[in-house]
């Protein structure tokens, strides 16, 4: 007998919590009002049910909110790894002790990603917690310890906000002096009112609903382009390891992203709606995080089903038939867009 297909996505984004002790005021989800969705956390017993559920080798993205709010994180990653899969885990490193790092080299996690705002100026004042900075840097100085007898890798991600674009070389020269892995600049992500509701009006005609709301933004943030092109022009001359920027704009497309025109659009496809899905703290599969489209429940059995039902072809004909993206897509930097460009 034929092997079935396996044609459930190859990358599982799962929201292990919406608590989060940071105050961030860019956060996506806050802003979205996805943080206020209801339903109780998924045990580690219920999200193993899961996990024995899916086919094998999956990727895992494991994130919140706040990971370590929960007492159970390293347990999850270990359950993660004891089948088979990747596992990459993002934290603001707030809640995360020396034990907890350890118990996550333990388990076998693949690669460590910890949020890093600015210098240290800049990263408390966007937490909203004294102390922010120097609490990465310390976890910097522990893994760099252990580095030698455990393979995990130290990524160090910053989103680029209205505080510190305009000091972003000196961050970089911040994140590269703790010698992680790679580090990654990802251009702040915001939803427009106008082009919410547009994708509402598209969505509803398709007989889609979406958790999410537009993030509360008029008018693009305080982000001059041209100096925010200075500063990342500067970046790359550094020879910085494993530097990316998410996504990768020209100076051209930074304008658009960051400026009050309504030309900025997206070609290509987003790669999300066929290679990924969201899972939710409560355990609801989502089309991702910014259009927050239920797709089903997981249960502990056959999870997959549903997204295979009508909703998820309904989504990926709608896309499609859009272009590839719709309008609240456009200034969304996520890397399931590999092969899209913003562009006017």
């Amino acid at each position: 007998m034929a092997k079935k297909a396996d044609n459930f996505p190859r990358n599982i984004c799962v929201d292990l919590t919406y608590r989060c002790p940071a105050r961030c005021g860019f956060c996506f989800l806050r802003k979205s009002g996805q943080l206020n969705r209801g339903g109780a956390e998924l045990s580690a017993v219920r999200m193993g049910r899961i996990i024995d559920a899916l086919p094998p080798q999956r990727n895992f993205y494991l994130t919140g909110g706040e990971p370590f709010v929960r007492k159970d994180t390293a347990k999850i990653v270990r359950m993660i790894k004891s089948r088979g899969h990747y596992a990459m885990l993002t934290t603001n490193g707030l809640l995360l002790s020396g034990r907890d790092l350890a118990a996550l080299f333990s388990a076998g996690l693949d690669t460590l990603v910890v949020s890093l705002h600015g210098g240290r100026r800049e990263h408390d004042a966007a937490l909203g917690v004294k102390g922010a900075f120097d609490k990465v840097r310390k976890l910097a100085s522990v893994f760099e310890h252990m580095r030698g007898r455990m393979g995990t890798r130290l990524e160090l991600w910053c989103t680029i906000n209205p505080n510190n674009y305009a000091r972003l070389a000196e961050t970089a020269r911040e994140m590269a002096a703790l010698k992680p892995d790679a580090v990654n600049f990802n251009h702040l992500e915001f939803i427009l009112g106008k082009d919410w509701e547009s994708t509402s009006d598209i969505l509803g005609k398709a007989g889609l609903l979406s958790a999410a709301k537009a993030s509360g933004r008029a008018v693009p943030p305080a982000i001059d382009p041209a100096t925010l092109y200075v500063e990342t022009e500067k970046i790359r001359r550094m020879a910085i390891p494993g530097l990316r920027f998410s996504p990768d704009l020209s100076k051209k497309e930074m304008a658009e992203w960051y400026g009050t025109g309504t030309g900025l659009r997206r070609t290509g496809r987003c790669h999300g709606q066929w290679d990924s899905v969201w899972l939710s703290p409560s355990g609801e599969f989502y089309s991702c995080q910014p259009l927050a489209i239920q797709l089903g429940k997981a249960e502990g059995r056959k999870p997959w089903e549903p997204l295979l039902g009508k909703k998820y072809a309904a989504l990926r004909r709608l896309l499609t038939k859009s272009g590839g993206f719709l309008p609240a897509c456009f200034r969304c930097g996520r890397a399931t867009h590999s092969g899209s460009r913003a562009s006017k």
